[in-house]
């Protein structure tokens, strides 16, 4: 919009806002000179014309005053036009008025009339001064009638009235037209600075929405703060929300640490001061806020009374940072897992290989002895625990990913349950074993002795975990599709998958431990071996699958 018409409608609403008051003015007027004069009160047939015409006008500049200020942006043109008619119509009428009233009047009187007559255009200099070219034919209208009576008639001192009401009207007329000149000047100044702010705040909201930034105003002492958007951004109703209704949508963790981060801050021991906040939408989703602001005014004694600054959503950078760490330690626990997995397997092939000859010359040395040798149960014995420390090579190798696998095609559920009376009596004294085994899966390609393995690994562990306290073991199978399973791991994949999930009720572990659970030789028990885990993770590497671990003490 231009500043003309800006103008313009500031002028408009501000001479009818002025004018409103005057409405019955004129009538109040008319009917005071008549109860003061008898004379009129004589023709009180012209005297009630006069009084019924001003009324009316009155009550339709009243009406034409309340539509101006009912509409919204510029007022019609008709609308204006009619405000312009009727005040030059109030004026005509009230200077025909006066003017009738100049003959019967006595001179208190005709100076009442003059008074009044100063009284009226005064008032109209005041409410009509944004419109210089109204308020010159208002004055004329208003006053000409009356100096022409008082020229015509033939009393005593009326030309020195007349030259008062000339001077009066000269003077009004002059000082209209400089009221009017320096109210459009300032009406100009004003707008100018309104159009440069509502500019400044226009750029202000649109470099806000580009950078996903919002606005709060917070006064400590008052509890009260302005939010800007924070409820949509968040997905409610803004109407009526308050500043202990947000906080109540904070993660307890960090309204805690905000609030020793304020204090700190409101003591002037800080200069800017920033937190990230986690707020709970209107979807249930977790929402990052950064907060970033400062103390903008302290009273006398150092107190803090506003505080003011941005904040912005960065969710996605949360989680994104996030999902970055979470790969990182992926990465690191790979490289080291690769890396034991490496000097595992060198150290258990190696050792295989004198293993292989120890129990060789074990065997050999079995052949010379008689039959009824004392030594010969000493070389059993000797092979036997030479053949267990080749089971624990082999399971180094399992982890190492060395292991030769002779894939199959079988079906999970049917080895499962095969197993049944195996796992059984491996569980310990109070743990007993649940099975929720999903019907219909798929077949699976792998080496069925290895993944007989895991599972007989899986349930001794769970077991030993639940030794001091008894309880259930829960074993399922599912078959998960390729979102479900992208889902679970964090990171795509295709195709459908099978999932197996060991759960029990033991006491749990710390995330220390659980770091470490797939380490081989790491063991939380003074029997293990510490190998159980470690050859899951790699049989299950060995067959393209993930190992996921969920544990809390």
């Amino acid at each position: 919009m231009s500043y003309q018409s800006r103008n313009q409608i500031t002028a408009d609403y501000e001479i009818a806002t002025r004018g409103r008051p005057s409405c019955f003015v004129y009538f109040g007027f008319a009917a005071l000179l008549t109860a003061l004069n008898p004379e009129l009160q004589a023709n009180w047939g012209v005297a009630g014309a006069f009084g019924l015409a001003l009324l009316m006008l009155g009550g339709l500049r009243l009406a034409n005053i309340q539509a101006i200020l009912a509409q919204e942006g510029e007022v019609e043109p008709s609308v204006r036009t009619a405000f312009s008619m009727l005040c030059l119509a109030n004026a005509l009428t009230w200077g025909l008025f006066a003017a009738w009233t100049v003959p019967s009047s006595q001179e208190w009187q005709l100076l009442m009339t003059l008074v009044l007559n100063a009284a009226i255009s005064a008032g109209a200099l005041s409410s009509l001064a944004p419109d210089g070219p109204l308020f010159t034919r208002f004055g004329l209208l208003l006053n000409t009638p009356t100096l022409i009576a008082l020229l015509l008639v033939d009393h005593e001192g009326t030309s020195a009235h007349a030259m008062m009401v000339l001077g009066l009207l000269s003077f009004l007329l002059w000082y209209g037209h400089i009221q009017s000149v320096n109210y459009r000047a300032q009406l100009e100044r004003d707008t100018h600075q309104l159009e440069e702010l509502a500019n400044a705040r226009e750029r202000l909201e649109m470099v806000m929405e580009a950078s996903d930034l919002g606005i709060f105003d917070w006064y400590p002492d008052q509890g009260t703060a302005h939010i800007d958007g924070i409820w949509s951004w968040l997905g409610y109703n803004p109407a009526g929300r308050t500043l202990t209704q947000m906080l109540s949508l904070v993660h307890p963790a960090d309204l805690v640490a905000g609030r020793e981060l304020v204090v700190t801050h409101l003591k002037n021991e800080l200069g800017v001061g920033e937190i990230d906040l986690r707020l709970t939408a209107a979807s249930g989703r977790e929402t990052v806020l950064r907060f970033r602001g400062r103390v903008v005014r302290r009273d006398p004694d150092g107190r803090a009374v506003r505080m003011a600054g941005t904040y912005q959503d960065i969710t996605r950078q949360t989680n994104a940072q996030r999902a970055i760490e979470e790969w990182e330690g992926r990465v690191q626990q790979a490289e080291k897992l690769n890396t034991l997995g490496v000097l595992a397997g060198g150290v258990a092939h190696d050792f295989n290989n004198l293993l292989a000859a120890f129990v060789g010359n074990l065997e050999l040395a079995e052949l010379d002895l008689p039959a009824d040798s004392a030594a010969r149960a000493n070389l059993v014995e000797a092979k036997k625990s030479a053949l267990e420390a080749s089971q624990l090579c082999d399971q180094m190798l399992m982890y190492a990913g060395k292991n030769t696998i002779n894939p199959e095609e079988f079906c999970l559920n049917d080895l499962i349950a095969r197993m049944g009376q195996l796992l059984r009596v491996s569980l310990s004294k109070g743990v007993h074993l649940e099975f929720d085994l999903q019907q219909d899966l798929p077949g699976l390609c792998g080496d069925p002795t290895q993944i007989r393995q895991v599972v007989l690994n899986l349930i001794t562990n769970a077991s030993e975990a639940m030794a001091d306290r008894g309880g259930e073991i829960r074993m399922a199978t599912r078959k998960l599709d390729a979102a479900a399973t992208s889902k679970m791991l964090g990171h795509p994949v295709e195709g459908d998958h099978l999932c197996l999930v060991v759960q029990d009720a033991g006491c749990g572990m710390p995330a220390e431990t659980l770091s470490r659970i797939f380490d081989p030789f790491f063991t939380t028990k003074f029997t293990g071996r510490g190998l159980g885990l470690a050859a899951v993770l790699g049989i299950i590497k060995a067959h393209q699958g993930e190992v996921l671990v969920e544990s809390s003490p």
